[in-house]
This record gives structure tokens, C-alpha cells and sequence, in this order.
């Protein structure tokens, strides 16, 4: 958007910011959250050893949803495009500006 390319900018926006509230969505609504909370109470409590194999195993956390690691991968996808878009635009802007000659004295 600051190479001024608007639309472009809006759809790279729009679609990464449905991408990650897709994410946060489903984070905050399985339950993720509460299970981690209550083990890391319960490891900083003693309750349970604090070694990171008994804590995963209490998480059991399971694989994620195929719709997770879509959406994860195509934030990422959305990410490295705008780099290497905005740097292809920038690198044409400044192609096409008219060189400037420093005078010397």
C-alpha cells in the first residue's frame, strides 16, 4: 500500500488478517488455552515434574485440523509474497526514476 499498489495491498491484508483470526479462532474456541493454563499451574504448583516430556503428555494436545495447517501455510505464503512483491515493485519504481548526477567541486 505505501508503493501505492491500493487493491493489491487490501487483498494481501484482507487475506492475511482472515488467515490469522481464522488461527486465533480456533485456538480460543477448543480449548487450548485453559488446558495449558492448568498444567502449567499444576508444574508450577509441584503437582506434576516440570520436565517437558510429562507436560506434553499432559497437554495431549493431539495433531492439529488440516484447516489449521492450511491456514498457517498460507499465512506464510501471504507473508513471504508481500516481501518479494513489494521488493519487485520497488526495485521497477527505482528503475524507473531519472538518475541523478552529483556535481563536484
Amino acid at each position: 500500500m505505501l508503493l501505492r499498489y491500493y487493491w493489491r495491498g487490501l487483498a494481501l491484508l484482507g487475506t492475511t488478517v482472515a488467515l490469522i483470526w481464522y488461527l486465533v479462532d480456533y485456538i480460543l474456541s477448543s480449548g487450548v488455552v485453559d488446558k495449558v493454563n492448568d498444567v502449567v499451574y499444576k508444574a508450577l504448583s509441584g503437582q506434576v515434574p516440570a520436565d517437558s516430556a510429562s507436560l506434553e503428555r499432559m497437554l495431549n494436545l493431539g495433531p492439529d485440523p488440516i484447516g489449521v495447517e492450511i491456514a498457517s501455510w498460507a499465512a506464510l505464503a501471504c507473508w513471504v509474497f508481500g516481501i518479494v512483491d513489494s521488493y519487485r515493485i520497488g526495485a521497477k519504481l527505482d528503475q524507473a526514476k531519472p538518475s541523478s548526477s552529483r556535481q563536484t567541486t
